[in-house]
């Protein structure tokens, strides 16, 4: 989260080099930040370092090679694990640990098996959701210290009749054996070293198109949970169907093949607000986005409006990841970074000064990571984040719920209260939070700006309808010919967003 971790991880290991003779460091990371961590071992120590890549006949040369540094990805250790272990690492360091924060997944067994003397863990997110998620991390540093499973769960949940997880006690208990493993450094601490941070949301209203698609979409949910009991495959529809919301809240063409890849109010509103950052002197910005497809979207927009830009997506392998940010870092052509969420976890990019988050991921750590992107240690400009939100749709529904999903974290870590209570087990949340999603919504008192999207997206329809008469004989009447309602509808626009003293292009 941009607060030094692998830094402090490094100068750990020199002290520990010194006082406890290590030879041997095994760093398990996330692909994307693998050459990074080569990048940051070269910068401030003298020590061999080497990456574990490629297919298996390159990666069996590799292991051949004395090192000090190995560093590998998830995935690698479950397929090299006894090589690995065969090395025998004085120390094992598993850099973004809530990767194993689920105890039944393959990936977390097959880590957990990993053998060493001594082992850290780097995390900004130990817990996201549930207190099991903190004993999984915690087991891989020391197995015994919060004891066996079942009598941690039975000292912490708080269960209902029906066995479902409703809160959690004892957290002071937990506290208390945690304090001897764990260090832990808040941004508060380093606030005063961070230059100013601006959060500013933009409202944005869905297209014509993107209302209708989403109407139908919310109508399917409604009728999906007002059913007393849901089978797996209502579960299932349930889940595509806040998948398709979110995708229609994007881009109506992501959820409509008929529909115009364009039918966008946040492209509209994202090229309008480049450009004019851009113009402003901006060098570096950022933007991120859970949809693959939906910055493929934007990549095409930049493409038209010959904007240098990167993008950063799951797919890619570790060196060309690595590349895509030294691009990003050294070429002053190259002033945007797409990203997938593959990219808030880890990476250093604090040589850009402004965020956007075109999405609203249901994790809320998910927020914070892609923010500690450029908001971390070694930024010195102001930095300025955008957050795109439709109106009436899913995503102001959902922004309400992780408000509250923060609650966990905050008393464990950060405040003193020994239990807490939770509305629903894990398993329930989405049910819950769904019926809450499909109750119809009260007007807005106090509706948001009008921006430029808006204008935009009646503007177009305007103007078209208006050189479409203006091509026949009778087009000096022009304007009178255009629809009323259009035309009332426009002016009306116009008025207000000069009213509210909003400049546009």
């Amino acid at each position: 989260m941009g607060l030094g971790k692998t830094i402090q991880a490094m100068a750990a290991v020199e002290l520990m080099a010194r006082e406890r003779n290590l030879e041997r460091v095994l760093v398990v990371t996330p692909a994307s930040l693998k050459f990074q961590w080569v990048e940051e071992i070269r910068k401030f120590t003298s020590r061999q370092v080497q990456v574990i890549d490629g297919s298996e006949k390159e990666r069996e040369n590799a292991y051949s090679t004395p090192t000090f540094y190995r560093i590998v990805n998830y995935d690698i250790v479950k397929n090299d694990l006894l090589k690995l272990n065969a090395w025998e690492p004085d120390l094992v360091i598993l850099d973004e640990a809530q990767r194993i924060k689920n105890w039944e997944a393959e990936t977390t067994r097959e880590v957990k098996k990993l053998k060493s003397k001594f082992a850290f863990v780097l995390t900004g997110t130990p817990l996201e959701n549930r207190l099991e998620e903190l004993y999984s991390i915690v087991e891989f540093v020391d197995a015994r210290r919060l004891g066996p499973a079942f009598q941690f769960l039975e000292d912490h949940r708080i269960i209902d009749p029906a066995g479902k997880t409703i809160g959690y006690r004892n957290l002071d208990q937990v506290r208390e054996k945690l304090k001897p493993i764990l260090l832990r450094r808040s941004r508060d601490k380093i606030l005063q070293d961070l230059p100013e941070k601006v959060d500013t949301p933009i409202h944005l209203e869905l297209s014509i198109t993107q209302q209708k698609l989403h109407a139908e979409a919310m109508e399917q949910l409604a009728k999906l949970v007002a059913r007393k009991n849901l089978t797996q495959i209502d579960r299932t529809r349930l889940l595509k169907i806040l998948a398709r919301l979110r995708l229609i809240c994007n881009c109506a063409s992501l959820a409509d093949d008929k529909t115009s890849p364009m039918d966008s109010p946040k492209i509209t509103e994202l090229l309008i607000r480049l450009k004019d950052l851009i113009l402003s002197g901006t060098k570096k910005i950022v933007v991120f986005c859970e949809s693959k497809e939906f910055l493929i979207s934007i990549e095409s927009m930049l493409k038209k409006n010959s904007l240098g830009y990167v993008f950063l997506h799951g797919q890619l392998p570790g060196v060309s990841r690595a590349n895509i940010v030294k691009q990003f870092r050294d070429d002053p052509d190259t002033i945007i970074f797409l990203s997938t969420d593959a990219g808030s976890t880890g990476l250093n990019l604090q040589f850009a000064d402004t965020l956007f988050n075109l999405d609203i991921p249901w994790n809320p750590a998910v927020l914070k990571q892609r923010m500690a992107r450029i908001h971390r240690m070694g930024q010195k400009k102001p930095v300025q984040s955008f957050q795109f939100i439709m109106q009436a749709s899913i995503e102001e529904k959902v922004l309400v719920s992780l408000q509250k999903k923060n609650q966990l974290f905050e008393n464990l870590f950060g405040k003193t209260e020994d239990e807490i209570e939770l509305s629903s087990s894990l398993g329930q949340e989405f049910l819950d939070q769904a019926k809450i999603w499909t109750q119809p919504q009260e007007p807005n008192a106090n509706p948001h700006p009008l921006n430029s999207a808006d204008l935009i997206a009646t503007a177009i329809p305007f103007f078209e309808a208006l050189i479409n008469c203006l091509k026949t004989p009778e087009g000096n009447q022009a304007l009178d010919s255009v629809s009323e309602p259009l035309k009332t509808h426009f002016f009306s626009l116009c008025k207000q967003i000069s009213d509210q003293n909003i400049r546009h292009k």
